[in-house]
């Protein structure tokens, strides 16, 4: 039932730590009702600090969840309930 799912986007800054404009890979894995965390969702090269959006499903009585890496390591990670939004 579509009623039982919320859907909310989490805003998310992303640091650039590189030098001399050399570009950092950033990957996005989400946890949700239609991904399990596994696979990367979003790839991207940046040059400076970026802000990105990132959508999450979350059913009734479960949590959710993103983990965003900047050339391998993590750099932000957030768990978000059904009950926080």
């Amino acid at each position: 039932d579509s009623s039982d799912v919320k859907t909310t986007t989490e805003s998310v800054d992303v640091p650039y730590t590189g030098k001399n404009d050399k570009s950092q890979k950033v990957k996005v894995y989400i946890k949700d009702k239609d991904n399990d965390g596994s696979t990367e969702k979003g790839s991207f090269d940046i040059t400076s600090d970026q802000r990105i959006d990132i959508p999450l499903r979350i059913e009734k009585g479960k949590t959710a969840s993103y983990i965003v890496k900047v050339d391998g390591k993590t750099v932000a990670e957030k768990e978000v309930s059904y009950d926080d939004i």
